[in-house]
C-alpha cells in the first residue's frame, strides 16, 4: 500500500473556536488562571503535584513526559477501552490545562469531577478566558523558524506545526503578527488534518465509537505501554499484544472532488470492495476523506473501492446510485512500512 504525503501549503493560522479549556489546579499551592498563556513550572514535589498524579492515573499518556516546552496528547478511555475523550495536556504554573473539543467539554468536566475522589485538586472551565490557536509553517523546516511565543509543537505530528494558547486579544495579536502567515479559518485546518490521515473526536468519530489503535492513535503519541495503569489499559494492552490490528484509520482520495466538503455529507457511509463491506467513511473535505478500514478485509495494496450510502440513507435505485463515489485508498504518511 502506498503512503499518502502532505499536499504542499501555504503556512496559516487560525483560531479553534470547537475548543475548550479546562483546568486542573492543586489546591494546596492555588494561584489565578494563568491568562497569559505562559508557559510555567508544576510543583516539584510529589506532595504537592496531586494533579499530575491525578493526571496519571486516569490519562492514557506518560505524564513525566509533558514539560514546559512540551504538551502531550492523549485520552481518557472507557474501562472497555474506547475512546470517551481525546484531548492536548499542558503545563501550567500549578497544574495542567486540557485543550479538549467544547461539545465534549461539559461531559469531561463532569467526569474528572467524578474521578476526582478526596484528590487535592481543584478543576475549572477557563474557556472564557482562554483561547486556542493553530500555526502551520510551510515547511517542517519552517519550524524552528516561525516559532511563536507561548506555542507548542504538535505532540502527534510535526505537520501539524504549533497549537497557540492565550487570552482572546493576546491570541489574535499573536496569529496577525506571524510572517508570511495567511490569516485562514477552522475549515481549513481540519481539511489539512483529513490529508494528513489525522483523526479527531468530534470530527469523523464520538465518544465510546472507536478504540485507540482504530484511529491511530498509538502511532501519533496518543498512549504509552510503559506506564502504569490507567483507565481502559487492560484492553488497549490487550489488543497490542496481539499483534494484528484489526482495524486502522486510512487516507481516501475522492476521484471525483466534491464542489464543497458540504455538498454532500459521506461520513458514516460504507466502503465496499467487490460487494464486501470493507470500512465506513469517517470524515471528509472536497477531495480526500479518512477511513475506518477493516484490515482483515482490504488486500494491501492500492485498489480502487465504493463509498456508497447505506440503504437508510437512500429512498430508491437511482439515489443510491448518484450517491456512490471511486475512491483510492492509501496509508497516511506517519505510518511504519510494515503497516
Amino acid at each position: 500500500m502506498n503512503q499518502n504525503p502532505p499536499r504542499p501549503h501555504s503556512a496559516f493560522a487560525t483560531r479553534l473556536h470547537d475548543r475548550a479549556i479546562i483546568s486542573i489546579t492543586n489546591t494546596q499551592n492555588p494561584t489565578a488562571p494563568q491568562l497569559e498563556g505562559q508557559k510555567g513550572e508544576a510543583p516539584k514535589t510529589e506532595g504537592d503535584n496531586e494533579a499530575f498524579d491525578f493526571l496519571q492515573g486516569i490519562t492514557s499518556i506518560e505524564m513525566a513526559d509533558i514539560t514546559d516546552e512540551h504538551c502531550g496528547f492523549g485520552t481518557l478511555l472507557a474501562p472497555q477501552g474506547k475512546i470517551l475523550f481525546d484531548f492536548f495536556i499542558i503545563k501550567t504554573l500549578n497544574g495542567y490545562w486540557l485543550d479538549c473539543d467544547k461539545d465534549h467539554g461539559a461531559a469531561l468536566f463532569k467526569k474528572l469531577r467524578l474521578y476526582k475522589l478526596r484528590a487535592k485538586i481543584d478543576i475549572a472551565d477557563i474557556s472564557d478566558q482562554m483561547a486556542v490557536g493553530v500555526f502551520v509553517p510551510q515547511t517542517e523546516q519552517d519550524s524552528d523558524l516561525h516559532n511563536p511565543p507561548r506555542s507548542y509543537q504538535d505532540p502527534r505530528n510535526q505537520s501539524l506545526g504549533f497549537r497557540l494558547y492565550a487570552n482572546l486579544p493576546d491570541l489574535e495579536e499573536m496569529i496577525k503578527s506571524l510572517p508570511d502567515t495567511t490569516l485562514s479559518n477552522a475549515n481549513v485546518y481540519y481539511d489539512y488534518c483529513i490529508d494528513l490521515g489525522i483523526p479527531a473526536l468530534g470530527h469523523g468519530f464520538a465518544s465510546e465509537q472507536v478504540f485507540l489503535l482504530d484511529v491511530n492513535y498509538d502511532l501519533l503519541g496518543g498512549v504509552s505501554y510503559q506506564k502504569g495503569c490507567f483507565v481502559g489499559q487492560e484492553v488497549t494492552s490487550r489488543m497490542k499484544r496481539k499483534g494484528q490490528v484489526r482495524k486502522r484509520t486510512l487516507c481516501a482520495t475522492l476521484s471525483q472532488p466534491l464542489e464543497t466538503s458540504a455538498d454532500q455529507n459521506l461520513s458514516g457511509q460504507n466502503i465496499m470492495s467487490d460487494d464486501n463491506l470493507i470500512g465506513t467513511i469517517l470524515s471528509h473535505s472536497k477531495s480526500h476523506a479518512l477511513a475506518l478500514i477493516r484490515m482483515d478485509r482490504y488486500e494491501d495494496r492500492d485498489c480502487c473501492v465504493t463509498v456508497q450510502a447505506s440503504p437508510d440513507q437512500v429512498s430508491t435505485d437511482q439515489a443510491s446510485k448518484e450517491q456512490s463515489h471511486s475512491l483510492t485508498i492509501s496509508s497516511p504518511a506517519y505510518f511504519p512500512s510494515q503497516q
